[in-house]
Formats: C-alpha cells, structure tokens, sequence
C-alpha cells in the first residue's frame, strides 16, 4: 500500500484503526472543509516573512520582567509553516474529516507555548472546566439532587461544529483578558504585562497560517 502512489493511509479519529482511501477522495474531504470562506482564506505567506512578523511583535516585551533567555527563544529561527491535515472519522456517515493543524517548529510555537502556560493556570477558576469523566460524574452526583422536582431532570449533550473556528477573535481574546486581568495576583504571568498579553494573544490567533499541499491558508 506504501508503494501505491494513488492510496493515502490515515489514522482514524477516536480509535486505532487505519483508513485507506484514495488520495484524491482524501484531498475532496478535505477541501470541503477548506472551503468554508467563512473560517479559512487562501494566501501567500512564508515561514521567513511570518518570522519577521513574529521577531516584530516581541519588541513589545522588551524591558519588561521576562527572563531574559525565556525572552530570546521567543525569537523564530530555521522555522516551518503548520501543516494541515484530517482524520477519518470513521464513526460518522461518509467519513467526513477532523481538521488538524500541525504546528510544532512554526514562528508561532515558542510564543503560543508561552501563552499556553500563562493562561493554562486560569482553568481552575473557570467554573464549566471538566478534569476528567470522573469530574463530570461526581459534579453531576452532587448536583442533580438539587434539581429534582415532580420530573426528574433529562441530562442533555450537545456538540458545536467548527468550535475554534467559529469563535469570533475579538470577543475570545476580550474574554480571556477579563480572566488574566481579574486573576492576575493568582498567576505567574511570566514576566508578560497584561497590555503586552492582550496583544500577544490577539497576534497569534491573527496569524494562523499553515499549508496544504502546495496552497498557504490562514483561519480566519
């Protein structure tokens, strides 16, 4: 099957099985979700040019109280642009694909790395954040007795489809910045203003560039 220039073979969504298909029906599949012009926009961009854009940005933390070698691997180097790809979701009618965007050794990586560890200390004060199943089902033990009236309660599930691409940038930064900002003596900011983390995270989530095949896209 390596050896069939025609055939792709991918790793299923949710579980450990592969898929065979042919790389044309693969490449269909996954163009029907990069067509949503609503999420995604062709472009031309370079890892060298995102690079300068990057080294840019980061002049906003100089002087500031981040260490000053966490500071410099900020800075881009000899980097790649993310790769896009998609599971079979082989659980679902016709197999639709589950976007994945690859993004280890991008000019974002270092900087979004470092985002990640300062806002990652916020989930305990986000009421709705779940650990575990096991967290789900006790919050529910502990909870349904409160709600039963003359019916008991019917627990509902629900899913989004395209649920990062469809929030909205501004009011996802804006929300996120309400929590840094109200949790700020909580958490170790790294030496990041809350100014300079505002802007930080809007630039990263603007500049969500990766390819496929030989065309540049970027999330809107």
């Amino acid at each position: 099957l390596k050896q069939n220039e025609e055939m792709t073979i991918k790793r299923a969504d949710k579980s450990k099985s592969f898929v065979v298909m042919s790389k044309t029906t693969y490449s269909e599949k996954v163009h029907d979700i990069l067509k949503n012009e609503q999420n995604y926009e062709e472009c031309s961009m370079t890892a060298e040019k995102l690079e300068d854009l990057v080294n840019e940005e980061l002049k906003i933390l100089e002087g500031s109280d981040m260490d000053p070698a966490l500071l410099r691997g900020l800075h881009p180097n000899g980097t790649r642009l993310a790769e896009f790809y998609g599971l079979p979701k082989t659980h679902k009618a016709n197999t639709p694909m589950r976007p994945v965007v690859a993004a280890c050794d991008t000019p974002l990586t270092a900087l979004s790395t470092v985002l990640e560890r300062v806002l990652n200390q916020l989930l305990p004060f986000v009421p709705a954040h779940l650990e575990s199943t096991k967290d789900a089902i006790d919050r529910l033990k502990s909870t349904l007795p409160t709600l039963r009236s003359d019916k008991d309660p019917i627990i509902v599930s629900m899913d989004v489809v395209g649920l990062y691409p469809s929030i909205p940038i501004d009011e996802g930064v804006e929300a996120v910045m309400s929590m840094v900002s109200k949790h700020t003596g909580d958490i170790d900011m790294l030496g990041i203003p809350v100014g300079a983390m505002w802007k930080l995270l809007g630039f990263v989530l603007r500049n969500n560039y990766f390819r496929f095949g030989n065309t540049i896209y970027r999330q809107r």
